[in-house]
């Protein structure tokens, strides 16, 4: 779906009330969604996929790793981002 039928589409009603494919919901999320928010997001799943092939860690050897600051909380930029993106609507 063309992002431009896309935003006509959201703008009609809710999104959750329709049967949307994966697709159409992350480009919904690129079209909405600044350039640090989609990076960040990326930056998830290529971690998250990165992960799922990497050898099984114990829970000792990830309280090792967070303790050296070896690995760091994969969702804090995207966060971050995220309530940055919102601030200015808060008091709305």
């Amino acid at each position: 779906m063309p992002p431009e039928a896309l935003m006509r589409f959201a703008a009609k009603g809710p999104l959750n009330e329709c049967c949307i494919s994966l697709g159409t919901l992350g480009a919904c999320r690129i079209v909405m969604s600044s350039p640090r928010i989609v990076a960040s997001a990326e930056k998830i799943t290529s971690t998250t996929i990165d992960t799922y092939f990497a050898p099984n860690l114990t829970i000792r050897d990830l309280q090792e790793l967070i303790k050296s600051g070896k690995m760091m909380d994969p969702l804090k930029d995207f966060s971050e981002a995220v309530r940055e993106e919102r601030r200015p609507y808060a008091s709305l």
